[in-house]
């Protein structure tokens, strides 16, 4: 199981599930909070998602690279 914050464009992600494959892994799934298939390049399917994800920015809750941001309690949309 790949678990991810965020799946947007799908090209890291896509790039774990290759790697897990070529290592041996008999089945691999993707878990995601947030999905944002919008952005996505590649072909990839998340089988288990919390919620979708909105365009443009968000942070909280551990995610965003401004500490402060995500340190918030909850998960905003910035910018």
């Amino acid at each position: 199981l790949v678990v991810a914050d965020i799946v947007s464009t799908g090209l890291s992600t896509g790039y774990v599930k290759r790697w897990a494959a070529r290592k041996g892994a008999q089945s691999v799934e993707v878990c995601t909070l947030f999905d944002r298939r919008s952005a996505r390049l590649i072909d990839l399917d998340a089988r288990y998602v919390g919620f979708g994800a909105p365009d443009g920015r968000i942070a909280g809750f551990g995610i965003g690279s401004d500490p402060a941001l995500a340190a918030l309690p909850m998960v905003v949309r910035i910018g």
